[in-house]
């Protein structure tokens, strides 16, 4: 079970900007994590699935791709 913490600071003029950085920052931690709980249930008979979300995602974005002709 993955588990976060925010703490943030309200400010008038700033809060939406200081929310969206702080979302983005975390992007990265989530993804990898979604990606590893994903592939615990990908098909895994030749490992071709799994390996193609690692070299096809983007985890800085949250954009998790599984690029095989099968996974569609």
């Amino acid at each position: 079970m993955f588990r976060a913490t925010f703490q943030t600071t309200l400010q008038p003029d700033g809060v939406l900007n200081g929310m969206k950085c702080r979302i983005k920052a975390r992007y990265a931690d989530v993804s990898t994590l979604v990606l590893a709980d994903c592939n615990r249930y990908a098909r895994d008979d030749t490992g071709r699935m799994i390996a193609s979300s690692y070299a096809a995602s983007n985890s800085n974005v949250g954009r998790l791709v599984w690029s095989t002709p099968y996974a569609s």
